[in-house]
């Protein structure tokens, strides 16, 4: 699946790439992963912010035509007409939001965790990053 015009590049906040950096590592997970899931805990709980100072933390071509279409399906729920689910720019703008808001939302989970929690989140997060594959 294609995209018209894509960015080249996957950006986010300046201030979030170290989080992306310590989730990747923690969880042994490629950065684009991270926020591939970041982008669907951000769609699942409604989190989309701005991305302020973008910061290239991956290319657009090495995401999976799977990881399209679920960036593709997201972002469907935001465009308002059908001809804009394949505008590059607007499909990677709407997941960079929702990235945004995703990856403080996993950040703060995962940092701020007891040893309890951690256990289940690692569980959630497996889960997860199983789909994201």
């Amino acid at each position: 699946m294609e995209l018209d015009k894509p960015p080249r590049d996957i950006t986010v906040s300046e201030g979030d790439r170290e989080k992306y950096s310590w989730l990747s590592t923690k969880f042994n997970l490629e950065v684009k992963q991270i926020f591939l899931l970041a982008v669907k805990v951000g769609f699942f709980y409604g989190l989309r912010d701005k991305v302020k100072n973008h910061r290239s933390i991956a290319q657009f071509s090495t995401f999976s035509d799977d990881d399209i279409k679920d960036m593709i399906t997201i972002a469907y729920a935001e465009l308002e007409s059908d001809s804009a689910i394949f505008d590059g720019k607007k499909v990677v703008g709407i997941c960079e939001e929702y990235a945004t808001g995703g990856i403080s939302k996993l950040y703060k989970q995962f940092a701020g965790a007891n040893k309890e929690d951690v256990k289940i989140i690692e569980d959630m997060v497996d889960e997860l990053a199983n789909e994201v594959k």
